[in-house]
């Protein structure tokens, strides 16, 4: 079936830790309304995150997990089946949506920018999009690095990492911080003023609100009956952070990423009081954001040339100047799991013969 044609569509490519689950709750709990504006929010690539359009640009195997994930195999093979199946199942949903009268489409998901990782990938995915609108433009949040480096440090620690701090390891080149190289692989694929980067920074926020400012971003006027889930705080406390890396280090236990009990655990630990998480040192954070200093200065001069440099504020007083606790001693992890589970006999037998 030949692709349907839209007026435009809004790729929106995160990045990741810049509120993207948030908006993709947002466009997937508001379907029906944003239907009034003639906008459509596909169900192919995803109900809320549309993880499944990086899958469909990967020209590789190389993104193992991620494909053992979203394919449940990472052979060449699975992946070119599911890009097969992929792309009939979206043409067929696009090609209903047309015929209703929907003219714009919105597409949503941060693994286009962590996943799409080269010219060849990018290059798949605009050949996936250009054949569906007349015109396709790339939203891109971007947040200053050592933000996101300590955001995604609770999502690895629920992933199974064993980290006692946020990693930033990570140099000058890192697919995920380098915004410059992933601003310009964009621009190169969809073409000069094909691209728009906005701040995540709620100074900086139209109406100083995520919702709002994706709104004017993508096109949307904002309606008052709009539903605005509730927002999550993925972050975890310091204290849970420090427990779920102990147990992170015990890979047959009942508290594992692949243990009984894990779930709930998981529970529990996003159920304590919000409270500061684990944070690097504040000379540890202000050299990690420094080795992204000219990239983040080519973005602005090249974006962003209304806003003053730097791209973003370089305030790093809010850590600490010491290295925060290390790693979690045994006896004190039992007692704090013992405690968090003192109303489930069950889970502490399970736990007393783990330990045995």
């Amino acid at each position: 079936m030949a692709a349907p044609v839209f007026d435009k569509i809004i790729l929106h490519i995160g990045a990741e830790k810049t509120g993207t689950s948030t908006i993709q709750r947002f466009l997937s709990a508001n379907r029906d309304r944003l239907g009034a504006q003639n906008i459509y929010y596909p169900h192919t690539p995803g109900e809320e995150n549309h993880t499944r359009l990086a899958v469909a640009a990967q020209n590789s195997v190389r993104e193992q997990g991620f494909l053992r994930q979203e394919v449940g195999d990472a052979s060449p093979q699975a992946l070119a089946a599911f890009q097969e199946t992929f792309l009939a199942a979206l043409h067929a949903e696009l090609a209903d949506a047309a015929a209703a009268g929907f003219r714009r489409l919105i597409f949503s998901g941060e693994h286009c920018h962590t996943r799409v990782k080269n010219a060849e990938e990018a290059a798949r995915l605009a050949n996936l999009l250009r054949p569906l609108a007349r015109k396709v433009r790339v939203l891109f949040y971007v947040r200053r690095q050592d933000e996101v480096a300590v955001s995604l440090y609770s999502t690895a620690l629920r992933a199974g990492y064993a980290h006692t701090e946020p990693d930033l390891s990570f140099g000058a080149q890192a697919h995920r911080f380098n915004y410059h190289a992933a601003c310009s692989l964009y621009e190169d694929t969809f073409g000069q003023g094909a691209l728009t980067v906005r701040l995540y920074d709620k100074e900086a926020f139209q109406d100083q609100n995520l919702l709002s400012d994706f709104c004017f971003a993508a096109g949307i006027l904002w309606d008052a009956g709009f539903c605005v889930p509730p927002r999550r705080n993925e972050a975890l406390p310091a204290e849970a952070q420090r427990l779920l890396a102990y147990v992170n280090t015990q890979k047959d236990g009942v508290f594992a990423p692949s243990g009984r009990w894990r779930g709930m655990l998981l529970e529990r630990l996003e159920a304590l009081p919000a409270a500061p998480s684990v944070q690097p040192t504040r000379s540890e954070a202000e050299r990690f954001v420094a080795q992204y200093q000219d990239s983040n200065e080519a973005v602005r001069a090249r974006y962003r040339p209304d806003l003053s440099p730097p791209l973003f504020g370089m305030d790093f007083s809010a850590y600490p100047t010491v290295k925060p606790q290390g790693a979690l001693p045994a006896p004190e992890a039992q007692a704090q799991l013992r405690r968090l589970f003192a109303d489930r006999p069950d889970v502490l037998a399970d736990l007393s013969r783990a330990d045995g």
